[in-house]
């Protein structure tokens, strides 16, 4: 299960390169931290994340969380509150999933 969530983040963020759009991402640890160093192996680029519980009256373009997270309930509202739509569910094996909302 270990691998395929692995292979799971790095979909999501191969999904967030390909969105020109997006310069920031709300998303909790440890997506925040993968996305946001390269050395960590899950991104060739650094992209500015925002973790949920210090975003205060910050902008972000994209909101990528795990479906399962105590924190996804609470995500999916602000998304919607936000504009924001989903754009992709991440499934990889027994992972749980991952989505990603961005802005219309």
């Amino acid at each position: 299960m270990y691998a395929d969530a692995i292979r799971a983040h790095q979909d999501a963020f191969e999904a967030l390169g390909r969105e020109t759009d997006v310069q920031r991402v709300l998303t909790p640890w440890p997506m925040q931290i993968e996305l946001r160093y390269p050395y960590l192996g899950y991104v060739d680029t650094s992209l500015e994340t925002i973790h949920p519980r210090s975003r205060g009256d910050a902008t972000f373009d994209a909101i990528l969380f795990g479906s399962r997270s105590w924190r996804a309930p609470e995500l999916r509202t602000l998304a919607a509150e936000q504009g924001f739509t989903r754009s992709q569910t991440f499934r990889v094996g027994d992972a749980p999933p991952l989505e990603l909302y961005l802005k219309p």
